[in-house]
């Protein structure tokens, strides 16, 4: 769960690669959410995506508490960008604030997903998380 550990960088350098794997999806959401049936279905196939993942790590609880700080706040973010492209594609100029919203969600997911997580893993989990040393 350490992701620093997995990409091999800094946490800043994390910070960045989360920021740009989340709005890559948000920008595919916003994209292809022509009604709320779609963007419902595309935010319910990122669930199972997510649900099936950590039901098969080997410790399911520990990757739901660490999932979940960040999670909650990054689920809002890509919702807002669903709900976002459902106002712009039906003409709607609110879609701007929405927008606006979901890129501070994503942003502030990615920070805590980058700074947040990895200090309460190492202190729920002890200090050799991921065979690294902290």
């Amino acid at each position: 769960m350490c992701l620093h550990a997995v990409y091999d960088v800094s946490p800043l350098g994390l910070l960045l690669i989360i920021i740009i794997r989340n709005a890559s999806f948000a920008l595919v959401v916003f994209l292809v959410s022509y009604s709320l049936f779609i963007a419902y279905f595309v935010l319910f196939v990122e669930g199972l995506y997510v649900g099936f993942s950590v039901s098969f790590t080997v410790r399911s609880l520990m990757a739901l508490i660490l999932l979940l700080p960040h999670g909650v706040i990054e689920l809002l973010g890509y919702s807002l960008f669903a709900l976002a492209g459902v106002k712009y594609h039906s003409g709607d100029v609110g879609y701007l604030r929405l927008l606006v919203l979901g890129i501070a969600a994503i942003v502030v997911a990615a920070f805590v997903e980058a700074f947040i997580s990895p200090s309460v893993a190492r202190y729920l989990f002890g200090r050799a998380l991921c065979g690294v040393v902290i």
